[in-house]
């Protein structure tokens, strides 16, 4: 099948746009919410089995560092995401001859990637 070069229609590109702008915005939030997460579930269950069946902690530790590593995994793939988003996003407004707007700034999770990795470190030492 030969491959033509099939301008879409600008109502179409204002569809995707407007995709295109809740997917960035949705990268961005599990950015924010899957460390958190991955905290609160680490910081309450180590507290209940802290009271409840020590001996435990240890094997938990060690559990939650290999997800901290699956986590940090998954945040790379998060990151990747929004990165396409971002790049589809500038595609679409230069079609559409609008201002070139949309922007990944790395900058702003690099802290929660410090945090994941200081936080399995620390999982793995204490153990």
């Amino acid at each position: 099948m030969e491959q033509t070069d099939i301008k879409p229609d600008e109502e179409s590109l204002r569809v995707q746009l407007s995709e295109l702008n809740n997917r960035s915005r949705w990268y961005s939030a599990q950015s924010w919410h899957i460390p958190f997460a991955y905290f609160g579930i680490l910081l309450i269950t180590a507290s209940q089995i802290h009271d409840k069946a020590p001996c435990l902690l240890p094997f938990f530790l060690i559990f939650m560092g290999i997800f901290g590593i699956l986590v940090l995994w998954h945040m790379c793939g998060i990151i990747n995401g929004a990165e396409r988003a971002v790049k589809n996003l500038k595609n679409t407004e230069k079609l559409l001859n609008l201002p070139e707007t949309a922007q990944l700034r790395r900058g702003y999770v690099i802290p929660l990637f410090i945090a994941l990795i200081i936080g399995v470190d620390f999982q793995i030492i204490l153990t």
